[in-house]
């Protein structure tokens, strides 16, 4: 939206349909979310569509949390933030044509929700309130018109922070979060810091909790010196289809995505956490069975690749990648070999120039060149893990001489020379 703090993305897979929604934040006159929804996994989206209320609602803060799900009767649930420490559920009986406020407010920021198994709504957290320096669990009997509040064998939140909370196929709770505030406070019966997930056959009434090894510290010094421990930030978890857990951790550099299945957890088992990050962060695949080629429809064309189960049980690009525009041209051309890229990787605009190519001296180290629309060289830089390294170069349009150039040290820019002027 112009001008407006869009803010707070969820993206939600009912049954097939996509939908991405969000909140404007700081648009003190807006609604609590919109949204827009893609029925060809993307491809193609609806405009922006804003929730119809026939009644008036409570209090709100426009920002969607992680939870949004249908209950048994088949009514759309969507969380958003409330006022304070608080947070509401908003629901739809028609498929979004209407919506209307279920009236209570949970105990936390950022509360996330399931259903629970005998169809009362379970909600964890979420930040900026505590019990006893627990985060608060609550529970509603009526479809969230009211909640009961009590509390959770985990460390509250604070910010920056936010937990997740997920129904597993197997039926468990799946749950993950902090052990520490942002500000370095855990409950006295909480020895540790970092971070930790859990899983439930109970809805929630008891917990097996494992902690999470290979997580990093907050990105922003003061905040990682403040908590003392290990975070996730703002995270999100989702299951898919062949049981993998996966995890998205935020406010970290670099943010991460984690990985695991529900055995892990039960097993407790200490082998990998004690294992370094190279170890954790290394490639194990050695081959890839059952290699086939997918086609996939995108915005303006379509992805054609080629991929199949490793041996470590993940699915891995294995061989070509390309990208196709509506006309059958090249936009994009790329190899993969056990699910990381080798070779050159071209990028090409719509005029059929190059745009850019990488050049993988490994997985984790290329060499990138960007061209002008005429096709003399405009840039050429080297990257080491996403982050710059050694020299990166500017050429003049016109004749192709260094006009300005940076040194960079594991992304950090060092020394530089000359003037970029309009170039």
């Amino acid at each position: 939206m112009p001008d407006i703090d869009d803010h707070a993305p969820l993206l939600w897979n009912d049954h097939g349909r996509i939908w991405f929604v969000w909140g404007m934040n700081k648009f003190n006159a807006g609604y609590p979310f919109q949204y827009i929804t893609s029925d060809d996994n993307g491809a193609t989206w609806s405009p922006v569509k804003f929730p119809h209320f026939p009644e008036p609602v409570g209090g709100y803060s426009a920002q969607p949390i992680t939870s949004a799900f249908r209950d048994r009767a088949g009514n759309i649930l969507i969380a958003s933030d409330a006022i304070g420490p608080e947070s509401v559920l908003w629901k739809s009986t028609d498929n979004g044509a209407t919506w209307f406020d279920t009236g209570g407010r949970t105990g936390g920021r950022h509360t996330v929700f399931v259903e629970m198994r005998d169809g009362r709504l379970l909600g964890f957290g979420g930040k900026s309130s505590d019990i006893e320096g627990h985060m608060p669990r609550s529970v509603s009997d009526d479809g969230g018109k009211t909640w009961k509040i009590s509390r959770t064998p985990f460390c509250m939140l604070g910010g920056n922070q936010r937990p997740s909370l997920i129904r597993l196929a197997s039926g468990r709770l799946f749950f993950a979060g902090d052990l520490q505030t942002d500000k370095g406070f855990t409950p006295p019966d909480i020895k540790d810091k970092g971070v930790w997930v859990a899983i439930s056959d109970n809805d929630g009434g008891t917990w097996k909790i494992r902690k999470l090894p290979g997580t990093q510290r907050h990105e922003l010094p003061k905040h990682a010196a403040d908590m003392g421990g290990d975070t996730i930030g703002y995270s999100v978890a989702r299951q898919t289809p062949n049981g993998v857990i996966h995890l998205i951790a935020t406010m970290t550099e670099p943010c991460l995505h984690y990985e695991f299945n529900e055995e892990w957890i039960l097993s407790g088992s200490d082998e990998i956490d004690n294992a370094s990050e190279e170890a954790l962060m290394r490639n194990n695949a050695a081959r890839v069975a059952g290699i086939r080629e997918y086609i996939e429809k995108v915005p303006g064309g379509t992805v054609h690749y080629s991929g199949g189960i490793a041996d470590d049980g993940r699915f891995l690009f294995h061989g070509p990648l390309r990208w196709l525009g509506p006309d059958g041209e090249v936009l994009h051309d790329a190899t993969y070999h056990l699910g990381q890229l080798k070779g050159t990787e071209t990028h090409y605009r719509p005029s059929g120039t190059l745009s850019w190519k990488r050049e993988y001296k490994t997985p984790a180290l290329f060499e990138w060149t960007t061209y002008w629309p005429d096709g003399g060289i405009r840039t050429r830089s080297t990257w080491r893990d996403l982050h710059g390294e050694g020299k990166a170069v500017l050429f003049d349009r016109m004749t192709g001489t260094e006009v300005f150039s940076i040194n960079m040290q594991d992304g950090v820019v060092r020394s530089l020379k000359g003037d970029p002027g309009e170039n």
